[in-house]
């Protein structure tokens, strides 16, 4: 058994800007993470995901991120917190295709 690992901070909530993205902005790297128990951890990371926010609650913020920008496109970076296993990435793709943001998912391995 592993020894407990700190939880990272929560995310800072957007504020709007004073003048909002061009139709058609991107924002180009977001982590879209989940509970501790939702998704199976990395057994190596430095961290716990930020304690307090389902999926479902981490996809509405990030919904709510991209409004607040003027952004109508994302980019969902794989994180680290989950090892090689996509599943919450590929899960937040499939959650944020079905409608705008449009959403596209980049990812590669860094673990031999």
């Amino acid at each position: 058994m592993s020894s407990p690992k700190p939880t990272a901070p929560a995310p800072a909530l957007a504020r709007a800007p004073h003048k909002k993205a061009r139709p058609g902005s991107c924002d180009t790297h977001v982590h879209l993470l989940a509970a501790a128990n939702e998704f199976p951890l990395y057994e190596g990371r430095a961290e716990d995901p930020p304690s307090g926010y389902k999926f479902q609650e981490w996809i509405g913020l990030y919904r709510r991120h991209l409004e607040n920008l003027g952004c109508t496109r994302g980019v969902i970076v794989h994180s680290i917190f989950y090892g090689t296993d996509n599943s919450v990435t590929v899960a937040a793709l499939a959650c944020c295709a079905r409608r705008k943001p449009r959403t596209r998912v980049a990812c590669r391995s860094i673990f031999g």
